[in-house]
């Protein structure tokens, strides 16, 4: 199966941004139940389409939902070598403080785990 659906899994939520009809990008968020944890698993804005704000709006969303379910943090995990999204997201308040690997399939890639503390 290539494509599956996440929205249907009650752990997900998932959101698309359009333009001109054009879906330019893409919000996957997770509740680990197993940890009691809300994390914003992926942002991803096609590179035209950067630089208009849609990261931080789907970032925002992300806040918004977390409280909505009650969540006082959020977490994300980010791979070691994407430089660029560890300085946006430290910017917008992530505290980076364990390493864990994110494995799929026979890959694993080093990843930092991060944690935001929710505005009430």
């Amino acid at each position: 199966e290539l494509l599956k659906d996440a929205s249907k899994k009650s752990d997900f939520i998932c959101y698309v941004a359009e333009i001109d009809e054009t879906i330019c990008g893409w919000l996957k968020l997770y509740i680990s139940k197993d940890e009691n944890r809300f994390y914003l698993s992926s942002i991803y804005v096609l590179p035209e389409y950067q630089k208009l704000k849609i990261g931080l709006q789907f970032f925002n969303l992300a806040c918004e939902e977390a409280t909505k379910l009650g969540f006082t943090e959020i977490y994300i995990g980010v791979m070691i070598q994407n430089e660029r999204a560890l300085r946006w997201y430290k910017k917008l308040g992530f505290d980076f403080f364990e390493e864990l690997p994110f494995a799929m399939g026979n890959t694993s890639v080093p990843h930092l785990i991060g944690r935001k503390f929710l505005e009430k």
